[in-house]
């Protein structure tokens, strides 16, 4: 019993490439959201600074101060998640992992080939583990792929434009 990981591997690193695709995708939406609800309760409290006859223009320039300090912060914790994806993105494209993971099977397949020492229980036991990998590997396999299609179908139901609505008179 061979453990062969050599047909699955471009197929894990696009399967991770899709992961990372998608969590980005949540994470910009995420943020975009809660940038715009910022936004809003920023011009409500401005709006509101601006119309109370007790706000003096000190505490209008501490609260201009803080939303200033607010935005860098937002940008710098945006553009350091940006730059955490970018180098995921990177670390799976590169060949390195590839070679990598085919050490790695080549090296286990070696191991288990000189079974002729092998006490049986620990056989057995490298068999099921293989097996556990293998059926772990397919079971995330089938999660991840519904889920992607759980977003596709979000995104598809919110590209769509509602039906107009009559006015009953």
């Amino acid at each position: 019993m061979y453990f062969c990981v050599k047909e699955g591997i471009m197929e894990k690193n696009t399967l991770l490439k899709s992961m990372i695709h998608l969590q980005r995708t949540y994470f910009d939406n995420y943020f975009s959201i809660i940038t715009k609800l910022h936004e809003q309760a920023e011009d409500i409290l401005k709006h509101w600074a601006e119309q109370a006859p007790y706000a003096s223009d000190e505490a209008q320039k501490a609260m201009e101060g803080w939303r200033a300090v607010y935005k860098k912060q937002c940008e710098d914790f945006r553009k350091a998640v940006d730059s955490g994806y970018s180098k995921m993105e990177s670390f799976f494209d590169d060949d390195a992992m590839i070679r990598f993971q085919e050490q790695t099977e080549e090296m286990f397949n070696h191991f288990l080939r000189q079974n002729a020492w092998m006490p049986d229980d620990f056989k057995k036991s490298m068999e099921r583990l293989a097996a556990a990998y293998r059926t772990g590997w397919e079971d995330f396999r089938k999660y991840f792929e519904q889920s992607a299609q759980r977003v596709k179908s979000f995104r598809a139901a919110q590209e769509k434009k509602p039906p107009k609505t009559v006015k009953k008179r």
